[in-house]
């Protein structure tokens, strides 16, 4: 997993619940210390530097998740990422329909978390609020 801000620390509480076996990789030295103070996997390292990925050994990997909030390198991330594994399977949270259709020409799996967590709010517009409502992260 490539990023272990808010997102990332979310994805691996599910990981961990679920038991997956999983590696975080953050470039922030504070979190990657705020991961080992709470027995998370994380690692510090530059996921865009090559001799870094090829460590990593991807095409093991089940899949790569790419929950990273500068979504600005999101793509370079994916771009080294498939250089070393072509066929990785890269899921990545996106936070716009034009880094949506861009990671699409390179056929990467995106969740974009506007659209995503809107459709949680409309939702519940629509939900029973007879009962109480309870998501299960």
């Amino acid at each position: 997993m490539v990023g272990y801000g808010t997102y990332g620390v979310e994805v691996v509480n599910i990981l961990k619940q679920n038991k997956a076996r999983y590696v975080a990789l953050d470039y922030n030295i504070t979190q990657v210390e705020k991961g080992e103070k709470a027995n998370d996997n994380v690692i510090f390292g530059n996921i865009t530097q090559e001799n870094f990925l090829e460590k990593l050994k991807l095409d093991l990997a089940k899949c790569v998740i790419i929950t990273v909030d500068n979504t600005s390198i999101i793509k370079v991330i994916c771009d080294r990422i498939l250089d070393i594994a072509p066929n990785a399977n890269i899921i990545a949270k996106v936070d716009s329909k034009a880094e949506e259709e861009e990671l699409e020409k390179l056929k990467i799996n995106s969740i974009n978390s506007k659209t995503e967590i809107a459709v949680l709010l409309a939702s519940y517009a629509f939900s029973d609020f007879s009962k109480p409502c309870h998501i299960k992260k």
